[in-house]
């Protein structure tokens, strides 16, 4: 999977904030999105994705499902390269959407912090919250119509 950029569109991608969005306070509070695989580190230190590749598999193996661990592998690498103005739906479970975000400037951020638990990798997003009516239908025409969804 990767994210698809179409002249002047954004990037979309779904991230769930922990398991059944537990993080997702803390996330709205601080203006970030946090998702998991902590045990990778910093997703910047690695000078090529076959590097990265070989510590992701190492502390997730996923029952030995290649497929599965490559996937995820994906998904996480993703996060670096979102750019400002690309767009995170936060949702909760599989069919509620907590909100509409917007990337902004670093965009993906190693956190760590022990005092506010696991979720180390962020990025940076302000948001847009849906209403009784739904979301702005103004998104519609700047998305392109792929999107990558990464589920924790």
């Amino acid at each position: 999977m990767s994210i698809f950029r179409h002249s002047n569109k954004v990037a979309l991608v779904k991230i769930a904030p922990g398991h059944d969005a537990e993080y997702w306070p803390q996330c709205l509070k601080e203006g970030y999105i946090r998702v998991g695989w902590d045990d990778v580190g910093d997703l910047r230190r690695f000078d090529s994705e076959a590097d990265f590749r070989t510590v992701f598999e190492k502390h997730y193996k996923y029952g030995g499902n290649f497929s599965a661990s490559r996937r995820k592998a994906n998904e996480l690498r993703t996060l670096t390269k979102l750019q400002a103005g690309d767009r995170i739906i936060a949702n909760k479970r599989m069919s509620m959407v907590l909100a509409v975000g917007v990337v902004e400037e670093p965009g993906y951020e190693w956190r760590p912090n022990k005092n506010r638990g696991e979720y180390y990798h962020t990025v940076q997003a302000s948001g847009t919250y849906p209403s009784p009516e739904g979301f702005d239908s103004s998104l519609g025409d700047k998305l392109y119509p792929r999107s990558l969804t990464i589920f924790l």
